[in-house]
């Protein structure tokens, strides 16, 4: 699912309904050092990390931020669909990040977004399938999104997506 490859996406999916083995199970789940930042570290951070596109690097994610019901699975073509557990909630088609040049449409008019979608823009590189799944998250009607998740939606609801990129 690397973001090099234009003919593969990831999707969310109900983690109800799923014969395979579940990808955030104790066993198989990374566990952080146990030191913390130190300021000298995080004064040189320079912002998202490069993650892969690893469908069990989201899913970790997701239950870090409390998200429940939603799993992340690798669809290579679309005719693989018919074999994921409903509901499909949603898919990713990863592509390299680009910035705006000052030919391209003006950030008012690409600010402007339906009233009845929540939509981030992604402001910075490395960014392109976790802030596509933070997209998604925050438009699939009835899940359990977790404190964060829902926190963050509500506080830049008004914002135009921009700025929602950027508070990302």
């Amino acid at each position: 699912m690397a973001s090099s490859k234009a003919n593969s996406s990831t999707k969310a999916t109900s983690s109800k309904s799923s014969n395979s083995t579940d990808a955030t199970s104790p066993s198989k789940v990374f566990t952080a050092p146990e030191h913390r930042a130190t300021k000298e570290d995080i004064q040189k951070w320079q912002g998202w990390c490069k993650l892969q596109s690893e469908p069990s690097i989201f899913n970790v994610m997701l239950r870090k931020l409390e998200v429940k019901g939603v799993r992340v699975a690798d669809v290579h073509d679309l005719d693989s669909l018919t074999e994921q557990p409903d509901p499909i909630f949603g898919l990713l088609f990863l592509f390299p990040y680009r910035k705006l040049d000052d030919d391209d449409e003006d950030e008012e008019e690409a600010s402007e977004t339906s009233s009845k979608l929540w939509f981030a823009n992604q402001t910075t590189e490395n960014a392109c399938a976790t802030i596509g799944l933070i997209n998604m998250l925050c438009n699939i009607p009835g899940i359990d999104r977790g404190d964060f998740i829902n926190t963050m939606k509500d506080y830049t609801e008004t914002f135009p997506p921009p700025l929602r990129g950027f508070i990302l």
